[in-house]
């Protein structure tokens, strides 16, 4: 709760986007996160995650077996796109990992 109230103070066009707490996402363990993707409706064509590691991070390199990410760290963000139609398919190695941003590189990131 503490990160998405810091993100939405931060970035004001975020508090325009429906959000939702989900308890069960209060989570370290990827096969929870994957139970609740795959329980989504298709509706929902984007799903952003703010949870924990080593759930996170064991997620994206289980979507992306290529991605090959040591730790997703505190206020990282990851974006993939999942090569599903629908999220009860998603398996492992849908995913492409697409970009990155991490703490240690936002002064080197142009405004």
């Amino acid at each position: 709760q503490l990160t998405l109230g810091g993100l939405l103070d931060g970035w004001p066009a975020l508090q325009l986007i429906k959000h939702v707490t989900e308890p069960a996402l209060y989570t370290f363990d990827r096969d929870e996160l994957v139970s609740w993707l795959r329980s989504q409706p298709d509706s929902a064509d984007r799903v952003f995650i703010i949870g924990h590691n080593p759930a996170l991070t064991d997620l994206i390199n289980w979507l992306d077996t290529d991605a090959a990410l040591d730790n997703l760290p505190t206020a990282g963000f990851a974006r993939l796109r999942l090569d599903i139609d629908a999220w009860s398919a998603l398996a492992g190695a849908c995913g492409t990992l697409l970009d990155t941003l991490f703490p240690r590189n936002l002064d080197q990131r142009p405004c």
